[in-house]
């Protein structure tokens, strides 16, 4: 795996999907990379159909069997938040997953990947923001800055729709569950998910995002000081 920008202070990336995706992809122990025709953000599609008609030009495929499709990963490095839930697992199934970057790389670095932190621009800088042709795939408009993404890439034949790559389960730093995910269900899922991660050390837990005893505490012990003095 080659970088096409500086990762270096990367500890940690996240992904966001559902029970059943991720249930899978411990279970394989494996993260499939997906052609991106089906990503909400339609200026990142074509942005991606573009560089890969380029590619093929540059490497003298024609369209075809011997043409090349993009495959991708897309995960983040930014903290939880709302917004990461509502866009990529909007459901009481939702879960994310951590790992360790040093240790994943190490799994990924006998394969034939492209990585990068994406680049964020405004539309009426991009006429004067330094972009190699290569760096075309790691950029988006600066709306979705919020995301703080990483994304893997994978040049693959033209009849491959998915790429799956081998990670070890050392390389789960840990799993947080939505935090609309119905309480009773959460210890089951919980379980089920250590079961199969076999290591203690890994911490699963539902997010407090949408209701946080600390945050609710605070204010109810400055509420109660307050109503004591008055």
């Amino acid at each position: 795996m080659r970088f096409i920008n500086n990762c270096d202070d990367v500890k940690y990336i996240k992904k966001y999907t559902t029970l059943p995706v991720l249930l899978d992809m411990l279970m394989r122990k494996q993260i499939t990379l997906l052609k991106p025709d089906t990503w909400k953000d339609k200026n990142d599609v074509e942005v991606m159909k573009l560089y890969q008609t380029y590619k093929n030009k540059e490497e003298g495929t024609a369209e075809g069997e011997d043409a090349y499709n993009i495959l991708a990963a897309c995960f983040t490095t930014g903290d939880e938040s709302v917004y990461h839930w509502e866009a990529f697992s909007n459901s009481d199934s939702g879960c994310m997953i951590k790992f360790n970057f040093e240790r994943l790389k190490k799994r990924l670095n006998s394969y034939n990947l492209v990585c990068g932190k994406v680049k964020y621009v405004k539309l009426d800088k991009v006429n004067k923001t330094k972009c190699s042709i290569d760096e075309i795939p790691f950029r988006k408009r600066a709306q979705y800055k919020c995301e703080e993404e990483i994304r893997i890439i994978f040049f693959a034949k033209s009849d491959m729709k998915s790429y799956p790559v081998d990670f070890d389960l050392s390389c789960v730093a840990g799993i947080v569950l939505s935090p609309n995910m119905p309480e009773p269900i959460v210890k089951s899922v919980t379980k089920v998910l250590g079961d199969v991660v076999k290591n203690p050390k890994v911490y699963i837990h539902p997010s407090t995002l949408l209701s946080n005893k600390q945050w609710i505490g605070h204010f109810k012990q400055k509420t109660k000081k307050h109503l004591k003095k008055d």
